[in-house]
């Protein structure tokens, strides 16, 4: 416990406050990811949860749930960090993966 408190309040923005608004922010991101991209894996293990959980919300997401020559696929575009991340459901089943590895060092942080 005295490790993961330590960790959070090395890393809370106004730490003169009782709330480490960083860590609420994890929390919701861990929940929301639950919620959206579960199946046979917790959503937080899913490759578009890790994303979420990392960079949040995407600004923008292009849906391709049916097309006929291709399997699903998504397209997350993260404006302000100049960074894309492309989702495709190979199995049909929700399991969309990552495509491509990304080097997310090479993502601009957000302004």
């Amino acid at each position: 416990r005295a490790a993961f408190d330590a960790f959070w309040k090395r890393r809370d923005p106004t730490p003169d406050t009782p709330e480490n608004e960083l860590m609420a922010e994890y929390f919701r991101r861990v929940d929301f990811a639950n919620r959206s991209f579960s199946h046979y894996l917790e959503g937080w293990k899913t490759d578009m949860g890790m994303v979420f959980i990392t960079f949040g919300p995407p600004d923008q997401v292009d849906r391709h749930p049916m097309n006929y020559d291709t399997k699903p696929y998504e397209i997350w575009d993260y404006n302000t960090r100049n960074c894309r991340f492309v989702f495709q459901d190979l199995t049909g089943f929700g399991d969309y993966r990552l495509t491509e590895p990304v080097d997310v060092s090479r993502c601009a942080p957000s302004r």
